[in-house]
């Protein structure tokens, strides 16, 4: 027969085995950081199986050894976004604004529950300059990393994080419309996705994602869900929470990112707002640095299908005579499982030289390591236009000098001290 007491030592391990896997279920499971359209302001965000109804950033310019919790100075409650309306999706996306920064100053912060007083390991982050005052500096840039040998660049980019200040992911992130099963690695999953991938790939980038930020584009292996997915993980700085294109500015360079994986076709609402932004920031900022990215390359001559043909001649059509009206000087794709890049170019003729540009300069980049593997054949007769090719894994780095010289380099993922291709662009007006 069991005892009043025994009753009360059930209840009580019940009691606790309740608060623990509460307390589990809001714990921080990956975390990235971004920038937002202003400058003195960091956007944070997490994943959690349970919504965590006190979610919270907590942050400070002082370093803290275990917590901030004795000196945080300032703090932000989260918003959150369910995934439950995803079939096969669960648990929830919480998000908060670090406002307030001061600019070229590290910051420490937690994420977590104050109710439940679970928080993240400290993490910290370096801000920019600000919007207008240039400062030297460099990022990473991959695409289509998931899946495959992914890990590498992953642990490449982990070892050489001192040598650039965020990160450019130009879409196909985690390539979660495959499965991971051990039986069907490489196999699609269908357009609904498949969760484990998503978060698996999330975790692996959070040593990086969360002390750096990580600006994405959307691409054709992130539009499952009908983008939902993605939109709810990747807050960009766009005019609506369901928009994939927008534009920031980050020491003195300006960037705009488009969505392939949207209409572009002239008159649309991504083109009308696209041409709109490039004329107004070139009609006060003719001689700023201007830099425009996107998943699909419409310069590019790997043996696929969109490269080849016909395919990509809609997006040529509608962004070539763009770049070239407001003076883009570089424009980062991915897409194409290859690295190459072009000269000077614009309507398929080379234009001027590196030292002397009068046109775009065009990089594909699509080699982060993912499932469908490498594209390793380039179209037999090179065009005039096309300066470097090269299938092989790997990332760019992208260093602003100064405010007239670029220098860009490819890593090669397996050797990541390598510099398999590289080049300086001198600041052209065209």
């Amino acid at each position: 027969m069991m005892t009043t007491n025994n009753k009360l030592f059930i209840l009580l391990v019940t009691i606790l085995v309740s608060i623990m896997a509460t307390t589990a279920e809001v714990t921080p499971v990956y975390v990235n950081i971004g920038f937002t359209a202003q400058q003195d302001e960091m956007r944070v965000s997490w994943y959690t199986v349970n919504n965590s109804t006190a979610g919270v950033v907590r942050y400070s310019n002082q370093s803290m050894e275990l917590d901030l919790a004795a000196g945080a100075t300032a703090s932000a409650s989260s918003s959150s976004t369910e995934y439950g309306e995803f079939p096969g999706w669960f648990g929830f996306v919480n998000t908060a604004v670090m406002s307030g920064l001061a600019p070229l100053t590290q910051y420490f912060y937690q994420v977590g529950d104050a109710s439940a007083d679970v928080w993240s390991p400290v993490f910290n982050f370096t801000t920019g300059a600000g919007a207008t005052v240039f400062k030297p500096f460099a990022f990473s840039v991959y695409g289509d990393m998931g899946g495959g040998n992914y890990m590498l660049n992953v642990d490449s980019l982990i070892t050489n994080s001192d040598r650039f200040d965020w990160i450019l992911h130009v879409g196909d992130i985690a390539y979660a419309d495959y499965s991971n099963s051990s039986s069907n690695k490489g196999i699609r999953s269908g357009m609904l996705g498949n969760m484990t991938v998503w978060n698996d790939f999330m975790t692996s980038i959070t040593p990086f994602s969360a002390h750096q930020s990580y600006m994405t584009c959307i691409g054709n292996h992130d539009a499952f869900l009908n983008k939902s997915a993605y939109t709810t993980t990747w807050i960009m700085p766009s005019e609506s929470p369901l928009i994939t294109w927008y534009a920031f500015d980050y020491n003195g360079v300006h960037f705009v990112s488009m969505s392939t994986e949207n209409d572009y076709a002239p008159g649309s609402e991504q083109y009308v707002w696209l041409e709109n932004h490039l004329q107004q920031f070139r009609a006060s900022n003719p001689n700023t640095w201007l830099i425009v990215y996107g998943h699909r390359p419409f310069y590019c001559t790997t043996v696929i299908n969109w490269c080849m043909g016909t395919n990509n001649l809609a997006l040529y059509e509608a962004m070539d005579p763009l770049m070239m009206k407001y003076n883009v000087d570089i424009f980062i794709a991915g897409h194409t499982h290859a690295y190459e890049r072009s000269f000077p170019v614009y309507d398929k003729v080379v234009a001027g030289t590196f030292a002397e540009p009068k046109a775009t300069v065009y990089i594909s980049v699509g080699v982060g390591g993912n499932w469908e593997g490498l594209d390793p054949l380039f179209n037999v007769d090179k065009p005039h236009w096309a300066d470097y090719r090269k299938t092989e894994l790997g990332y760019g780095i992208l260093n602003v000098v100064n405010e007239t010289t670029i220098h860009w380099q490819f890593i090669q993922q397996s050797d990541d001290t390598a510099v398999m291709d590289q080049f300086t662009l001198i600041k052209g007006t065209f």
